[in-house]
């Protein structure tokens, strides 16, 4: 899908996206934005170069639990449906999640910006306490509205 917005940016969304992001060996995202504007798809590969703008999309910190490992996994992502089948699917070899399929979501939180998320990632990891993990999925209100002001 394609769509214009009023500066003359064109914004690529979905399978399309994901294909100028993998072409130009960019990461995570959903939306492909280009000053360039091509007649066809055929001409648009011959435009290499995307600019990736990914700063103003959802994004989401999630937590998942592996019964056998009995470990948590805290992760931030702006696609969830995607990045949480990667890690059921052992996408990533010889990642953390990959030692296991028995990974369950225990919460998702959705915030503004790309920013608050990584905050409040980086605040669960630096806690490096499984109490305050179990205690968040119980009650992560409040963390939402600490990251996202």
């Amino acid at each position: 899908m394609q769509s214009q917005n009023n500066k003359g940016y064109l914004f690529f969304e979905g399978r399309l996206a994901q294909l100028v992001q993998s072409i130009c060996l960019t990461s995570r995202g959903s939306l492909v934005r280009t000053q360039y504007l091509p007649q066809s798809l055929t001409e648009m590969w011959g435009f290499f170069c995307f600019k990736l703008d990914t700063t103003n999309f959802m994004h989401y910190l999630y937590i998942l639990y592996s019964k056998s490992l009995d470990k948590y996994y805290v992760g931030e992502t702006s696609d969830i449906t995607q990045r949480l089948n990667q890690h059921f699917s052992r996408f990533y070899k010889g990642s953390y999640t990959s030692q296991t399929d028995d990974w369950k979501k225990k919460l998702v939180i959705e915030f503004s910006t790309i920013n608050q998320a990584r905050k409040a990632e980086i605040f669960i990891k630096k806690m490096k306490s499984r109490k305050f993990i179990e205690q968040l999925i119980e009650d992560s209100i409040w963390l939402k509205e600490k990251f996202n002001n």
